[in-house]
């Protein structure tokens, strides 16, 4: 049964793993790392989320994009449309944000719809770019004994000994 349970956890991991990876070689979507509480409580930190190229298209209100941070170009910024101006610029906001984005975004810095999030498999990179060690360990050696487990052999069920009678004489 803890070998059963083992492989399922592995499955599911891997799982996750192939969507966050698969995605962008096969239908040219980008994967971004979430790294800010901004966008609680439907995407977290840690995730990574699929964005799809607008390819002509127009962001709608509502719609999760990718943009260059107009305050900081060089940062990217995940936020919610709330917004779209007559002269098609967006004003975003964080979901958790109380406030929407100071800086309207130009249609021209949207990078993507977001299309897929993949929850929490970024959380050992944000770790160690962050040196926070000891949850990096504890999910290594939680990986590897899950891994251990899973390899155990589970032994064949014990079929029951046939009992043979004999008629009394």
């Amino acid at each position: 049964m803890t070998s059963a349970a083992a492989r399922t956890a592995l499955a599911a991991a891997s799982g996750l793993l192939i969507w966050a990876h698969l995605p962008p070689l096969l239908l040219d979507w980008r994967p971004t790392l979430v790294v800010s509480e901004s966008m609680r409580p439907r995407i977290l930190r840690g995730d990574v989320v699929l964005y799809q190229p607008l390819r002509g298209r127009a962001p709608l209100r509502g719609q999760v994009v990718l943009v260059r941070d107009p305050a900081s170009p060089s940062r990217l910024l995940s936020h919610r449309v709330r917004k779209i101006l007559p002269d098609n610029r967006i004003i975003t906001a964080g979901d958790a944000n109380r406030r929407p984005d100071s800086t309207p975004v130009p249609l021209s810095q949207v990078l993507g719809f977001g299309r897929l999030r993949v929850p929490a498999v970024g959380l050992p990179l944000i770790w160690w770019r962050e040196h926070r060690y000891p949850p990096l360990v504890i999910a290594s050696l939680s990986l590897l004994t899950t891994a251990r487990l899973a390899a155990l052999r589970v032994p064949a069920p014990r079929r029951p000994q046939e009992v043979v009678l004999s008629a009394a004489r």
